[in-house]
């Protein structure tokens, strides 16, 4: 398994299976398309993006699987003034599970559906992307209470982080 540093400087990823920094992010849509398909769970990770979590920081970063490219991170913060959860409810729905949640689902039953793995495993979240995808807002699920927002980081000059 790859290794990725954070913009902060911590290591994620490494050859631990499940991994602790790697989390699985999908829209609402898609799972819904997925289970209206009756796919299996194991046809459900995107081939598209790694989503990297840094247990430091609690930066997330995406890369591109194809190239391994940096794609975009966002950086996790706490607003004073944010909205409620009712403002934002009709945004792009977010469901975001851990590594090991997958990994545990497939150890317990590898012909499980994708519909099944989200009525057992519901995402720990409620997140709501912004239009512009620039914030994700993030609520308890049991009471919607607000918990902290991603902001999107500019992004970073590489030559300047290697030292060039």
């Amino acid at each position: 398994m790859a290794v990725l540093l954070c913009l902060c400087g911590e290591p994620m990823g490494g050859s631990q299976v499940p991994c602790d920094s790697i989390v699985e992010i999908y829209t609402k849509e898609a799972i819904d398309a997925k289970i209206a398909n009756n796919t299996d769970f194991v046809d459900l990770w995107d081939k598209n993006y790694t989503y990297w979590y840094c247990p430091r920081c609690k930066r997330l970063t995406i890369t591109e699987d194809s190239t391994r490219h940096y794609y975009r991170s966002y950086s996790r913060i706490h607003e004073n003034e944010h909205p409620s959860f009712e403002e934002v409810a009709s945004w792009q729905e977010i469901l975001f599970y851990r590594d090991r949640e997958f990994y545990d689902a497939i150890e317990e039953n590898d012909k499980i559906k994708v519909g099944e793995f989200v009525q057992k495993y519901p995402s720990r979240y409620l997140v709501r992307l912004s239009p512009d995808e620039t914030k994700a807002f993030v609520f308890a699920p049991q009471d919607k209470a607000y918990l902290f927002t991603y902001v999107l980081d500019p992004k970073p000059d590489f030559e300047k982080l290697d030292g060039k």
